[in-house]
């Protein structure tokens, strides 16, 4: 078990697409991933068809597991902006030390 870093840095490059299922009657607009674009930069949760059943299969996405991605990204995010807070607050203080 190790920790999960850095994935900002990965999540950056995942494009987040509306499309909609062509089986689909309603024509339901989806938010998601294209598999074969997620897949180089977060391999882990793209399955990849099976090609030796003989049937025809598309490539699927974990989404539970892209949920983690993003909560770690939240994370980092949070750790950026505490660090911004505070390094905001020093300038404030100084910039009210040389008001006075």
């Amino acid at each position: 078990i190790t920790p999960a870093n850095n994935v900002l840095d990965q999540i950056k490059g995942v494009e987040v697409m509306r499309y909609t299922f062509k089986a689909d009657a309603s024509h339901t607009p989806q938010l998601g991933y294209i598999a074969q674009n997620l897949e180089e930069h977060f391999p882990e949760f793209v399955n990849k068809p099976d090609t030796t059943s003989g049937k025809e299969s598309n490539y699927t996405v974990n989404y539970a597991g892209m949920s983690a991605v993003a909560i770690k990204a939240i994370q980092e995010q949070q750790e950026m902006i505490v660090s911004l807070q505070q390094a905001l607050t020093k300038v404030q203080a100084r910039l009210d030390q040389l008001e006075k």
